[in-house]
């Protein structure tokens, strides 16, 4: 599968979160070929871990590294419905939506954020 690849070859930073010998949490950045963008590559939560605030503190940790880098001013991700509001909470807005774009009942919605 596709983070499969990714993790055979990864592009960009990526961070694992874990304690005690278990993963908790893990995801990346990269700088797009528009230097300005910065994508939030493969971003996930332990379901066991969701809502306590481990996604929220992985993503502004990654955006904190984001505004650090020389000419980028913006942060992009390709994410789905499922976690868009989680997102759009953190001060993301909506781009672009693309219907069954990940896959049947799954919508690619790009979103980017100021920096």
């Amino acid at each position: 599968d596709k983070f499969a690849r990714f993790l055979l070859g990864p592009v960009g930073s990526y961070f694992v979160v874990e304690r005690e010998g278990k993963v908790l949490a893990c995801g990346g950045y990269l700088v797009l070929a528009d230097p300005s963008m910065a994508e939030l590559t493969w971003g996930m939560v332990s379901g066991n871990q969701h809502g306590n605030g481990l996604g929220r503190f992985l993503v502004l940790s990654r955006l904190d590294l984001m505004r650090q880098l020389p000419h980028v001013s913006h942060a992009y991700i390709n994410t789905s419905q499922l976690v868009q509001g989680f997102y759009a909470g953190l001060g993301f807005s909506l781009t672009r939506l693309k219907r069954d774009g990940h896959g049947v009942g799954i919508d690619s919605v790009e979103m980017t954020l100021k920096l």
